[in-house]
């Protein structure tokens, strides 16, 4: 459906009979919101006096050509709802929403997410777990586009009344049965039969009823409800209900907010389904209970390992495509450790690539070796302004969803230039996605002056990730360990995901905003045989990219002896005369496989984390295998942290 296909409604708007709202039981505000460095205004209307408990929310789209006056006016949901309820009208920019473009799509669900974050008038909250949308003709249409985006998750039901349902740039397909791949909500769907409008035509709106029903599972058998004669699908998986009015064309008809209203006020107070990830519309939202995220890296050194048309999107929420570079003179660097030219070719692709599986993609920044040039870049207010800018220009040029500010180490003279650094990210573009890496913590000698830091940059970020992989070292008083235990540390192994957890929850980071590592590489030592054993300089013979899972089953696995350490959680392998070739031979081997993945999804998931980062996905990927089997620990993950 083109954009020319749904009729401009400001003239059927001004004609239909305003009907009286709720008597002096609600009071009306306009409230601004800031999206894509654009001040959008939304209506609210809200009970007079407020509201003890937490309110639904219903936001209503207007029709092409329409308004968030006109269309409270004329669909009065307010004396339906009497109290029980809140709302936000919006207003279209130029009277009409863009529906039809993936950027319209994607800035609207960012906006409606921001109203979700902060309705902002005192004396109402509201309850997450009961959003609502509704929408009327070309706003059906951007209803409808939300509710796939955004998901059963965000939005719990949704009222259209002659608005379309058809994919842009392919954010979801239809499947086998005529239903859809994405998420939708339950649906009441309001047709006039006598609608000959191109694009909304009565006929249309069976088609797209019928999308509704394979979606959902419903049977073919339906049960009366009211107002008549809307009817109910049996056996749906989500609630749909359809009401086909006869002599009534493309207008609202008039028992429609009864109709809406009955259906919405009968799901009571619930609980909120869990998405997968909310789109990455969240940025800089905090909650109650965020959804889990799984943020893979990806960086331009290992493109060979695992070429872009073989990632396994249906595993991660969020790519982190590494990386930019920072330099001391506020300049970024983006040849992503390939060159300047295949660089960005390479990158551009990856991102554009997330994007056509429903992923976000968020730039990393930084990493190992980069500290002076971080430390130079966020120097001076000056130099952090410029860099701000250098920053967002690249989120432009590739079209990411946001930045992972991986600035290694963090000591305490960094603390200062790093906070403002983030809080200048957030204030010029409130809805980008921030994440930050944070290293594993020794819990002999856990940091003692960064309480303060940790717990203002968690009010900053969407997700503050532990490297909890690689969490050894030899000598120096240390034992031989796991690379990623899950528990287990004591005094010459101070090092495990729950100790590094409960520290900064200590210093005041949200447990929805905390993700643990894991490390798709394994950690080899010469000479000690198993964990716990007395170590020397030397021991470590390798790591990160030399010892990789794919290097690990292929090389290792099948000449060295399996062990589980069941109270740590974690794998391990043994040979005492050595496996693998010269110069990396390995004794002891440490790593991760399903089983202690599956242990720490456990943990994240009764913790109420925020889910994981891998580094990196690379390393796990296996071409000698079919390409249905190639990226088993990746889907290891997928089952432990998503499913």
């Amino acid at each position: 459906m083109s954009r020319s296909f749904v009729p401009c409604l400001l003239t059927l708007l001004l004609t239909l009979a305003a009907p009286a709202l709720a008597g002096g039981g609600y009071s009306t505000q306009s409230k601004n919101y800031t999206v894509d460095a654009i001040q959008r205004t939304t209506l609210h209307s809200y009970p007079t006096g407020g509201s003890a408990s937490p309110l639904p929310l219903v936001i209503v789209l207007h029709g092409d050509g329409g308004t968030a006056a006109g269309i409270r006016a004329s669909l009065p949901l307010e004396a339906q709802a009497n109290g029980a309820a809140a709302f936000s009208y919006l207003s279209a920019q130029g009277g009409t929403f863009e529906y039809w473009t993936d950027a319209g799509r994607g800035h609207e669900g960012r906006f409606v997410q921001a109203i979700i974050a902060n309705y902002g008038v005192a004396g109402v909250s509201i309850d997450p777990a009961r959003v609502y949308l509704v929408g009327f003709s070309g706003g059906g249409t951007m209803a409808q586009a939300l509710g796939c985006r955004l998901g059963a998750g965000v939005i719990r039901k949704m009222g259209i009344h002659s608005g379309s349902l058809y994919p842009v740039d392919g954010d979801f397909t239809y499947t086998g049965n005529g239903g859809v791949s994405c998420n939708l909500p339950g649906t009441m769907l309001i047709w006039g039969k006598l609608d000959q409008t191109n694009g909304v035509d009565y006929a249309t709106g069976q088609a797209i009823r019928n999308n509704h029903l394979a979606t959902q599972n419903c049977a073919a058998t339906t049960t009366n409800t009211t107002p008549a004669p809307c009817v109910a699908y049996d056996q749906c998986t989500r609630p749909v209900e359809w009401c086909a009015i006869d002599g009534l064309g493309h207008a609202l008809w008039s028992n429609a907010a009864q109709a809406f209203w009955r259906y919405f006020a009968q799901d009571g107070v619930v609980a909120p389904e869990t998405p997968l990830f909310v789109d990455g519309f969240e940025g800089g939202v905090a909650p109650p209970a965020s959804p889990r995220w799984v943020m893979g890296y990806h960086v331009g050194y290992e493109r060979n390992l695992l070429p872009t048309a073989d990632i396994d999107f249906a595993a991660i929420t969020h790519l982190m495509v590494g990386r930019l570079i920072p330099n001391a003179n506020a300049a970024v660097t983006d040849h992503f450790d390939i060159d300047a030219v295949n660089g960005p070719i390479w990158a551009q692709g990856v991102v554009n690539a997330a994007h056509a599986a429903n992923r976000k993609a968020i730039l990393m920044v930084g990493g190992a070796g980069e500290i002076n040039g971080w430390r130079g870049a966020a120097a001076s207010p000056a130099s952090r302004a410029t860099f701000v800018t250098n920053l967002l220009a690249k989120v432009d040029q590739y079209g990411a969803d946001g930045l992972d500010l991986d600035w290694e180490p963090i000591e305490t003279q960094d603390q200062a230039p790093l906070l403002a650094l983030a809080q200048a990210l957030r204030a010029q573009r409130p809805n980008l996605l921030l994440t930050m890496p944070v290293g594993w913590i020794n819990s002999n000698f856990p940091p003692n002056n960064e309480a303060a830091f940790m717990d203002a940059m968690g009010d900053v970020l969407d997700r503050m990730a532990v490297m909890s992989y690689g969490m050894l070292y030899e000598d120096f008083g240390w034992w031989s360990w796991h690379s990623s235990a899950l528990a287990g540390h004591k005094g010459n192994t101070p090092s495990s995901v729950t100790s590094g957890i409960n520290y900064y929850l200590g210093v005041g980071v949200p447990a929805a905003k905390l993700a643990v590592g894991t490390g798709f590489y394994g950690t080899c030592y010469q000479r000690v045989t198993a964990p716990d054993q007395v170590t020397q300089g030397g021991d470590i013979v390798g790591s990160d990219g030399s010892f990789s899972y794919r290097n690990i089953v292929a090389t290792y696995l099948p000449a060295m002896t399996a062990h589980y350490d069941a109270a740590a959680n974690a794998p391990w392998l043994s040979s005492a005369g050595g496996a693998g070739p010269v110069g990396a031979r390995c004794n002891y081997l440490t790593y991760e496989n399903a089983t202690s993945i599956a242990a720490k999804g456990n943990y994240v998931r009764t913790q109420g984390l925020g889910g994981t980062i891998i580094w990196t996905i690379a390393q796990g990927h296996r071409p000698d295998l079919p390409v249905g089997d190639a990226n088993q620990l990746l889907r290891a993950v997928k089952a432990a942290f998503l499913d």
